[in-house]
C-alpha cells in the first residue's frame, strides 16, 4: 500500500521542466529500442507528465503472457552480426562470400536485397575475416539490410540454439538442475520474444547479446549442456495460458525484486522472494564501489542539472532494494532520480541494492536487475539438492511448466 501511495504522489514532485523532458525522451527511446524495463521505470517515475501514463500502460502490456502455438520444434532467428562488409561461409567443398555495399548484397556478379542460405554439415561462418561460429547442418544464414545497416541472422532449431545460450549465461560445469532450470527459462524467454517479433513483422527474434540472451555460437559444445537441454525438451513456463517473460539475472543478493513493487503494476509471475541460501558468499554476493564526484557532476549535467554532489541517499522498496536516488547538491538543492536508470545504466553500479557509506562510497549486494531467477541463487539451491522445477517455482511463483512440443 505504501508503495502504491508513493507512485500516486510521484506526479506531485517538483522537477525542472528540462529534466522531466530529458527523462521523457530517454524513456521513449528505451521503449523504441526494446529496453522495456528501463522505459517502464522512467514512465512510472514521470507520473502524469505529457503522455507518460499512456506509454506506461503500453509498455506494461509487453510483459503480459503471450501465446506461441506450435506442435513441433520451431526455428529461432538470432541477429548475430551487424555492420559487416563481407560474410564468408566456408564448407568442405566450396566457399561462399557475400559483400555489402550501398545497401545491396553482392555474391559474384549478382546483387540481392536479401539472401537466405541453407548450409550443409561442416560449414563455418565468418564476418570481415573474423571467425564467428561453426554451423550445424540444420542452420540457415540470412543476410539483409535492417535500419540502414547490414545484418546477419541465424535461423536455428530452438533446442540447438539453447546449446549456444547456456554456456554464455551460466557455467557448463554447474550442477545439472541449474542447467535444466536455465534451459527452461531461456527457452521460454526466446519463444516469448519470437511471438512478439513475428507479430510486429521484425526480421529477427532476439539478438545474441545481453540485450536479450548471450548466444556464444556452436563451435564448442558441452555434454552437460546438451543433456540439460534434451531432458527439458519443449518445456516452457506459462501463466494464464501464455508464455511468461522469463527474466533472469546473475545474483539477487539474497532477495529478488518484485515487478509490482518496482512499477506499481501487477505481474504475479515476477514476485519478490527471499532465497534460502547463503548467496552473499558467491560471486557478486557482496561488493563495494567508490563514486567519482566529477563523473556524477558530468552525468547530472547531461540531464540538465548543474552542481557538485555532496551526498546521496536511497529510498527503498522490497527487501531494502533501491527505488529512488536522492542527491544533495551544493547550494542546498535536492534532486531525485529513478535509481535503476541512473545507478545501473549511467553509473554502471552492479545492482539497485546498495547502501551509501559516506564520501560517495557504496556497499551493495547482487548483480543485475533482480527480476526473476537469480543464476547464482539457483546454483546455490541446486547444491543444496533442489530440483530444477522446484527452483523455477521459487522464482516464478504461480507460473506452471508446460510441454509445448
Amino acid at each position: 500500500m505504501a508503495r502504491a501511495l508513493l507512485l500516486l504522489t510521484l506526479a506531485l514532485l517538483t522537477f525542472a521542466g528540462d529534466l522531466r523532458e530529458t527523462l521523457y525522451r530517454l524513456a521513449v527511446k528505451y521503449q523504441s529500442d526494446g529496453n522495456f524495463v528501463t522505459a517502464l521505470e522512467l514512465f512510472t517515475f514521470l507520473g502524469n507528465y505529457s503522455d507518460a501514463p499512456r506509454r506506461r500502460l503500453e509498455v506494461y502490456r509487453f510483459f503480459l503472457p503471450r501465446r506461441f502455438e506450435t506442435k513441433e520444434e520451431p526455428l529461432i532467428r538470432v541477429a548475430y552480426a551487424s555492420r559487416w562488409r563481407e560474410v564468408g561461409i566456408r564448407c568442405p567443398d566450396r566457399t561462399v562470400r557475400v559483400s555489402y555495399e550501398g545497401g545491396k548484397l553482392r555474391a559474384g556478379r549478382r546483387t540481392f536485397d536479401r539472401l537466405l542460405l541453407e548450409v550443409e554439415k561442416g560449414c563455418s561462418l565468418s564476418a570481415d575475416g573474423s571467425f564467428l561460429t561453426d554451423l550445424p547442418a540444420k542452420a540457415k544464414v540470412e543476410l539483409l539490410t535492417y535500419r540502414g545497416r547490414s545484418l546477419l541472422v541465424l535461423h536455428l532449431p530452438l533446442e540447438l540454439y539453447l546449446e549456444g545460450v547456456l554456456p554464455g549465461e551460466v557455467y557448463a560445469s554447474w550442477p545439472e538442475e541449474v542447467l535444466k532450470a536455465q534451459a527452461v527459462a531461456a527457452r521460454t524467454y526466446a519463444l516469448f520474444n519470437a511471438a512478439r517479433a513475428r507479430a510486429e513483422g521484425k526480421p529477427f527474434d532476439l539478438t545474441a547479446t545481453v540485450a536479450h540472451q548471450v548466444f556464444v555460437g556452436l563451435s564448442r559444445r558441452f555434454e552437460s549442456v546438451r543433456r540439460a537441454v534434451e531432458q527439458t525438451r519443449g518445456l516452457v513456463l506459462t501463466y494464464g495460458g501464455g508464455l511468461i517473460y522469463a527474466m533472469y539475472h546473475s545474483n539477487a543478493g539474497g532477495c529478488t525484486n518484485s515487478f509490482e513493487d518496482l512499477f506499481g503494476l501487477p505481474l504475479p509471475y515476477l514476485p519478490s522472494v527471499k532465497e534460502p541460501c547463503e548467496v552473499e558468499r558467491l560471486r557478486w554476493g557482496r561488493w563495494e564501489r567508490k563514486l567519482s564526484a566529477e563523473r556524477l557532476k558530468r552525468l547530472l549535467s547531461e540531464l540538465g542539472t548543474e552542481g557538485r554532489v555532496l551526498d546521496l541517499s536511497v529510498e527503498r522498496g522490497v527487501c531494502g532494494r533501491g527505488r529512488k536516488l536522492v542527491f544533495f547538491l551544493e547550494g542546498g538543492r535536492r534532486l531525485e532520480l529513478p535509481l535503476t536508470f541512473f545507478a545501473r545504466l549511467k553509473l554502471k553500479i552492479p545492482s539497485d541494492w546498495f547502501y551509501p557509506k559516506g564520501g560517495l562510497r557504496l556497499e551493495g549486494r547482487g548483480f543485475g536487475h533482480g527480476l526473476g531467477m537469480s543464476q547464482w541463487g539457483a546454483y546455490c539451491l541446486a547444491k543444496k539438492g533442489w530440483s530444477f522445477d522446484r527452483i523455477l517455482k521459487l522464482y516464478y511463483g504461480p507460473a506452471e511448466l508446460k510441454k509445448l512440443y
